[in-house]
């Protein structure tokens, strides 16, 4: 349970820290991910993560526009919008 936790916090920090320079930098996941866990199999399904929801979120994005026009994504926001999206759709 507590490894599950582990690999979506450094997912989302993973995220957040490419939706502020709105590219998927690897070297920057790789030292999020260095600095966040020993573990390398958590490293590795947070990097796996990040990238599916990343390749992800003009979809992501469609939908949570349709579903909340309230709530627009946004650089930063949309990547904590992402993500939570995912989950809830058991990504």
């Amino acid at each position: 349970m507590l490894k599950k936790r582990k690999i979506r916090e450094l997912a989302m920090q993973i995220l957040f820290l490419w939706d502020s320079q709105d590219s998927a930098d690897a070297q920057l996941a790789e030292q999020v991910v260095a600095d966040g866990s020993d573990d390398a199999d958590t490293r590795s399904a947070s990097l796996q993560m990040s990238l599916a929801t990343w390749e992800q979120r003009k979809v992501i994005d469609e939908r949570i526009e349709r579903i909340a026009p309230q709530w627009p994504p946004r650089p930063s926001a949309g990547a904590l919008i992402a993500i939570s999206f995912g989950w809830l759709c058991g990504r």
